[in-house]
């Protein structure tokens, strides 16, 4: 799954917005969705309206983290599917006698 690229939304209808928390967020969380790399709006309306998303999603478990850029969300999706071991640092290689 990609980024969600929000940035040329203005606003939803209120039905829209309801619609999203009662039935679409709980089926996408039963589902298994548990991040969501947002790239907000560049309208101000558009993002107070997804202020709400944020936090409803959040208060469900959700982890969110906010963009301006696409391609950066879509570097911190991609890093949740390293594997650990990627992640750490190579040990040193011991001497050699």
């Amino acid at each position: 799954m990609g980024p969600s690229d929000n940035h040329l939304f203005n606003d939803l209808p209120q039905e829209d917005n309801d619609w999203i928390g009662s039935v679409w967020l709980p089926k996408a969380i039963e589902a298994g969705w548990k991040y969501w790399a947002l790239v907000v709006p560049e309208a101000e309306a558009g993002r107070m309206n997804m202020v709400q998303f944020v936090t409803n999603f959040a208060n469900m478990g959700v982890e969110t983290r906010v963009f301006t850029d696409p391609d950066q969300a879509m570097e911190w999706l991609v890093s949740l599917n390293e594997p650990a071991e990627a992640a750490q640092p190579a040990e040193p290689a011991e001497p050699a006698e």
